[in-house]
């Protein structure tokens, strides 16, 4: 995603104002070709892990610097592995990667132009919400895929926002979208 290559699609996005969207992130050392069931279950458990290096390379390589008005998605990725990516991309681009001429922390591209979904996670939301990136995610109930909430999606949703300011369920499920 740092070629060159790649900057016809990054131009069209921008000008269009589409939010491009990265889903379901199957880079993996398990493959779909194998019939064991540990294949599938894990390539279904960590799918949502896999977005941090999509997310570490748009930021990293200056895709985000040199496209201030394009919108990223990551579709399905989750969020509670966001606190800890943000807060690793900073420290390394702080301590390690200062010649990558960045302008500002990597974590303030991510809070400009990405937005994150995730099914479930009431501890990634909380911590979104408590760090600052409220804007920034949104829920999702992936219907009518396996990994769906559904028929459960409003108890999933009760469940999920249940001990949060009413404002958190209201941008994740509304107005962000």
């Amino acid at each position: 995603l740092w070629e060159d290559s790649w900057d016809p699609l990054w131009d069209a996005v921008e000008s269009t104002g589409l939010p491009l969207s990265f889903h379901a992130f199957n880079i993996s050392a398990t493959s779909s070709e194998s019939d064991h069931i540990a294949s599938a279950a894990c390539s279904l458990v960590l799918a949502p892990e896999r977005a941090d290096e999509v997310l570490s390379i748009l930021i990293l390589s200056g895709v985000l610097e040199r496209h201030p008005e394009m919108k990223v998605v990551l579709g399905e990725s989750g969020i509670g592995w966001l606190p800890y990516i943000l807060e690793r991309l900073d420290y390394s681009y702080q301590n390690r990667l200062t010649d990558l001429g960045l302008p500002v922390l990597p974590s303030e591209y991510f809070k400009r132009q990405v937005y994150a979904t995730f099914i479930q996670d009431h501890w990634g939301t909380k911590a979104m919400w408590e760090l600052g990136y409220l804007d920034n995610i949104m829920w999702s109930t992936d219907y009518p895929h396996r990994d769906s909430t559904w028929p459960d999606s409003i108890n999933n949703a009760d469940k999920t926002f249940e001990s949060l300011p009413p404002e958190v369920r209201r941008s994740c499920i509304h107005d962000n979208v």
